[in-house]
């Protein structure tokens, strides 16, 4: 009788113990088939930042960001969420399962000014005046010289879904783990112009360059909207100056910009001051209008100036500004990115 009890005994625990192995299997089985987010809280995220830079964009002078900054939206209340930076172009995270709007700047910036609107559905990029100005005083006193800005990319992108759904996800073995893969494309929100100044005829009166000054810009753009705004504002770009042959110098300098300014409908004009340093110790400031090849390529480009200085009287032997307003030829050249 002892025995037929110890094997009833046996029986039943080992009954048991495959009863609750299947229903393991089972559970784990069933895991594996679904992303239940009452199981799982929350979905891993690979967000990817891309910003296309062609060989036409890497020759005006365009650099890929180091680092960004990212703000989380709630799509259906527009609220903000949280933020994030990012190292590089890509990151992991967990997030809520639900609809987000997810706004992308690269924040690698030193000159850039930020400034959230209220409840930061705004976002203004703007510079501060430069402090180091070479203009003849009555320029001074009539242009707001600002910083030129860094280099800004930036999207806003709407309607993001984090889904609970396994199948949007891949699964990747290096991390055992199901991933959303999130990518968004920032586009640039400042320009740059290669700006180059040919002089004809330079027998040695010549002998340099102040930094170039571009008027009609503007101050400022929203990140949100890639909207220009502000006031408009000029820029100092500093320059290079080479000795060519047959007497022909070259001064060039870039220029980075949020672009033409742009009021009601109405654009502003933009100069390019030519400020030139003569052997005899004078200087004569000779403002080219480039209006037209900036709006030939809004986005940014090359604008090329020539001057012939056998057209240009010679300051007088002083260290005074002489300012000259006619003598020149302008080319027109654009090149779409």
């Amino acid at each position: 009788m002892k025995n037929y009890r110890l094997f009833f005994r046996k029986s039943i625990l080992k009954g048991i113990w495959i009863g609750v192995t299947l229903a393991v299997l089972h559970l784990l089985s069933a895991c594996c088939k679904m992303h239940d987010p009452v199981l799982h809280a929350y979905g891993k995220v690979a967000l990817k930042v891309q910003v296309d830079i062609g060989a036409e964009m890497e020759a005006l002078g365009y650099t890929v960001p180091e680092s960004y900054h990212i703000d989380f939206y709630d799509a259906d209340g527009e609220g903000w969420l949280n933020e994030r930076n990012m190292m590089g172009n890509s990151t992991n995270l967990y997030l809520n399962y639900g609809w987000y709007h997810m706004l992308f700047y690269n924040n690698d910036t030193q000159l850039l000014r930020l400034q959230y609107g209220e409840e930061k559905h705004s976002l203004e990029a703007t510079t501060e005046k430069y402090p180091y100005i070479s203009l003849p005083d009555t320029l001074k006193q009539k242009l707001d010289v600002r910083q030129m800005p860094d280099l800004l990319y930036a999207t806003y992108d709407k309607n993001i879904h984090v889904s609970d759904d396994l199948a949007d996800y891949i699964y990747l073995p290096e991390q055992n783990a199901y991933v959303l893969e999130v990518e968004a494309k920032v586009k640039p929100l400042v320009y740059i112009y290669q700006i180059e100044v040919k002089l004809l005829h330079n027998s040695g009166q010549v002998i340099g360059c102040e930094n170039l000054t571009m008027t009609g810009l503007a101050s400022s753009v929203d990140i949100f909207q890639a909207i220009r705004g502000g006031s408009e504002v000029a820029h100092q770009v500093p320059t290079t100056f080479t000795n060519g042959g047959q007497g022909t110098s070259l001064v060039q300098g870039q220029l980075q910009t949020f672009g033409q300014y742009n009021a009601d409908g109405q654009k502003g004009q933009n100069l390019c001051y030519v400020s030139l340093n003569y052997t005899n110790g004078g200087k004569r400031c000779i403002p080219v209008d480039v209006t037209q090849q900036m709006q030939e390529q809004p986005k940014g480009g090359y604008i090329k100036i020539v001057l012939d200085l056998d057209t240009i009287p010679a300051p007088k032997p002083t260290d005074g500004w002489h300012m000259e307003v006619n003598g020149w030829d302008e080319e027109n050249h654009y090149q779409g990115i």
